[in-house]
């Protein structure tokens, strides 16, 4: 792996050159030399169930997920967010904010899924004539 060829900076691409496992597949290796070269840590993203409403929120005030490239991107957000939300226990289940997620899509995308879904039995019929959102499970296919 060339990673010198990825910065600009000259001293900085001879010194991952010099490293021990600037070869091929030696990842971590690298990443450890520069560590311990420049006493640099990788710091990790911090998210709080607010960082998910926010995304949700951000989206809809933009008009809601109405192109594959803005799915792509928002889901891209939204998984990250969500694995870090399941991993440092803030929130207890994957379905905790799947309402939330059929809210960020256009009206005619939303209009277009919940027909579908109504046509294939995956909406449930509530006592007042309305649907329950079904689960991300459902909603990912």
């Amino acid at each position: 792996m060339k990673m010198a060829l990825w910065t600009n900076d000259s001293q900085i691409s001879d010194a991952i050159e010099a490293m021990l496992g600037s070869e091929e597949g030696k990842r971590n290796q690298i990443k450890k030399n520069l560590i311990n070269k420049w006493r640099i840590v990788e710091t990790e993203r911090r998210y709080r169930k607010d960082s998910l409403i926010n995304l949700f929120n951000d989206t809809q005030d933009a008009g809601g997920i109405s192109t594959l490239s803005q799915y792509k991107r928002f889901m891209g957000e939204h998984e990250t967010i969500i694995t870090y939300l399941l991993k440092y226990k803030y929130i207890p289940q994957y379905d905790i904010f799947h309402e939330d997620l059929f809210d960020c899509l256009s009206a005619d995308i939303k209009g277009n899924i919940r027909k579908e879904m109504i046509k294939d039995n995956f909406m449930v019929r509530v006592e007042d004539g309305g649907y329950l959102i079904p689960s991300m499970k459902i909603l990912n296919k």
